[in-house]
């Protein structure tokens, strides 16, 4: 049987949280207590009228607010399973250290295929047949050398990097994911299929600790802290309108944006991989359209962003 495939505009992207540690405090009170011999004798009690609980709580957030000891944090790990991401998006995610992946084989016959052909890409009808013979030549060489006895693992070399990659397991912690999404959220230096599976994550992650909370499947303290690292999760420079990243691949209008100061060592980088990167307008990217969808976590100030720039484009588009 020949293997077949589909074509689908736009990601969907979705995140499901397979596994979180819902005793954290706990666990967090549990390594501190054992710095001081005063707290030898106490044990932890989520009772917030408990006498015990008048110590654990200032011990606990007294801990984590001065940054005695930040790896407290790595205690609260969490399983995530992906779905939609193409084989670019792969190569971006699992760039990520600190975490454990594995992904669905495509040494196997491949059944069925999907292709995620981008937003943008249905601007110039041109552009989007020519994407589809691609896509359509691609399959046909790809059946063809399995005609011919090509193993599975060798034929697939023939599919572009835009087919869904199946399932990712992704095993890392609460504070991991926090770090990775204070810079990979910033619009302005990762407009990519990683920035919506952070925004997927942020939005899932956020409702179940409220609702593990509210069912009595974590407590308080727990939940409190879980609180303070998706405080971290917002972007770099979004909130400011102003660029981040080193290399500033994007270029946003300036309707709304400014080119934020940075240190003459990161102009000097900047100014080495000039030849890296090429510099567009952010409106012309799939992300700009993904986002406009409404089906994605936006952060402060990005609703003004897409307003800015929705008007950005209506008023370009007779020039």
């Amino acid at each position: 049987m020949k293997t077949t495939y589909s074509i689908k505009d736009g990601f969907d992207i979705k995140v499901h949280i397979k596994h979180y540690e819902r005793d954290l405090a706990r666990l967090i009170f549990n390594s501190v207590k054992t710095t001081w011999h005063a707290f030898d004798d106490l044990e932890y009690d989520s009772n917030v009228k408990s006498e015990a609980y008048k110590k654990i709580r200032p011990l606990i957030f007294g801990v984590l607010d001065r940054q005695l000891n930040p790896a407290l944090l790595e205690l609260g790990t969490i399983q995530l399973e992906i779905e939609g991401m193409t084989r670019v998006g792969m190569a971006q995610i699992t760039r990520q250290r600190s975490a454990t992946f594995n992904v669905s084989s495509q040494c196997t016959k491949q059944n069925h295929l999907v292709f995620v052909r981008p937003l943008n890409y249905n601007d110039n009808p041109v552009l989007k047949a020519n994407f589809e013979a691609l896509i359509n030549d691609s399959v046909e060489l790809y059946n063809n050398l399995l005609e011919t006895g090509m193993p599975y693992q060798d034929a697939r070399y023939v599919l572009p990097q835009c087919v869904e990659c199946g399932k990712i397991s992704w095993n890392t912690t609460v504070n991991q994911i926090a770090n990775i999404s204070a810079f990979r959220l910033c619009n302005t230096c990762s407009p990519d299929e990683n920035n919506l599976v952070l925004r997927t994550y942020r939005t899932k992650f956020g409702k179940l600790i409220l609702d593990d909370y509210l069912a009595g499947k974590i407590d308080l303290l727990t939940y409190e802290i879980y609180l303070k690292i998706l405080d971290r999760t917002d972007a770099l420079g979004a909130n400011e309108d102003t660029f981040k990243s080193f290399n500033s691949p994007i270029k946003n209008s300036g309707r709304f944006s400014k080119e934020g100061k940075l240190p003459d060592s990161i102009i000097a980088l900047r100014e080495l991989l000039q030849d890296e990167f090429n510099v567009f307008d952010f409106n012309t990217t799939y992300f700009f359209k993904e986002l406009c969808t409404g089906n994605y976590y936006l952060l402060d100030g990005e609703y003004n962003m897409l307003y800015e720039h929705s008007k950005y484009i209506e008023d370009t588009e007779g020039e």
